[in-house]
């Protein structure tokens, strides 16, 4: 199974004008190459992660640590460049910080648990397999109201995965979306009208899309998707993606398959109008597969997930990356500390 992508994505760019940003190996000890890193998240609150230091601390995710084998949770501080990893009974989708400082919930495996990084071990199951058949939970998105996450299923071409909504005040998930193959990269957008719209995207499918969607009701439109990034004619599998703070620009980790490539990247978009604003370029990693902007920063992971070769010949891919972005126009804050940090009793 291949997520799509073949060819190098310079070869359509390189006589045009877009801004270009070049990323850098992030500088921290072990920046390995990770079979499938995804998923980095700040984490930025003085507490246990941190020891009332005030730095930046960040997390990311090793899905698995090699083909078959389960993953990985990752938290480095910035200040000391400490780098704890702490290894999982089964593949991971994500993880968020939560606000006891020592835990985080987890997609593992089938379902949404919580882990406890002290402990070392799931403390909780949220919600058990979803019944899909041959799925694993991947991406997820924190709303005021629940946990958006979505499942893939990269063993075989049916679309049997889904998209699911796990409400606070319910604690069941709800399906919102099915007939998926890799659910991934998601975000809320409020238009000048006052309604939420959820984007999202299944990767094989090359668009990006918004729907509407109220988070206190669990209401989902999924026939009125609408597409806001068509990248098709590229032949490209949007990953993981992430907006501004304003909500105006779009960064998207794209996936390339080819195993000759020699760089990758992610695309800044207008979220409006869909028109490419930027190219960020990840020299010798061609699987990018999520972003995450840190101020005036951008985090990129990257992976080399099924292809030796790839590894052998680029030996930054799986590697995390760097970009300085200040003076690119964001106005680059945090997200709410109620959304960063969900607390074990409302989940």
């Amino acid at each position: 199974y291949q997520r799509r992508v073949r060819g190098n994505l310079s070869v359509f760019f390189k006589m045009s004008s877009f801004p270009r940003r070049i990323a850098s190996v992030l500088p921290f000890p072990n920046n390995d190459q990770f079979y499938l890193s995804e998923g980095p998240y700040v984490i930025s609150s003085p507490n246990s992660w941190n020891s009332g230091r005030n730095s930046t601390v960040f997390s990311f995710v090793n899905i698995q640590k090699g083909l078959g084998l389960p993953g990985q949770i990752h938290v480095v501080d910035t200040s000391t460049w400490r780098h704890d990893v702490y290894d999982l009974p089964e593949p991971i989708g994500f993880a968020f910080p939560t606000t006891d400082g020592r835990s985080f919930v987890v997609g593992l495996g089938k379902g949404v648990s919580i882990y406890d990084t002290q402990q070392r071990k799931v403390t909780q199951t949220l919600v058990h397999d979803l019944k899909e058949g041959d799925t694993l939970v991947n991406d997820a998105l924190l709303v005021e109201d629940g946990l958006i996450f979505g499942t893939k299923n990269c063993k075989t071409p049916e679309k049997i995965a889904g998209l699911w909504y796990y409400h606070y005040e319910t604690k069941t998930p709800s399906l919102l979306l099915s007939n998926l193959k890799i659910s991934n990269g998601m975000d809320t957008i409020i238009d000048k009208y006052g309604n939420t719209w959820l984007i999202h995207t299944d990767t094989p499918d090359g668009t990006i899309k918004k729907y509407p969607f109220n988070t206190k009701t669990g209401q989902f439109d999924g026939s009125h998707g609408q597409v806001i990034v068509d990248l098709r004619a590229l032949n490209v599998g949007p990953d993981g993606l992430t907006l501004s703070p304003d909500k105006k620009h779009l960064i998207v980790a794209l996936w390339n398959d080819d195993e000759q490539a020699t760089q990758g990247e992610a695309h800044q978009y207008n979220v409006e109008t869909g028109k490419l604003e930027r190219i960020f370029i990840v020299p010798g990693a061609p699987r990018v597969t999520c972003p995450i902007l840190v101020k005036d920063k951008l985090i990129l992971t990257t992976a080399w997930e099924g292809s030796e070769k790839l590894k052998n010949a680029q030996p930054n891919s799986g590697k995390l990356f760097i970009v300085e972005t200040n003076g690119d126009g964001f106005d680059f804050g945090d997200i709410p500390e109620s959304l960063k940090f969900p607390t074990i009793s409302k989940l």
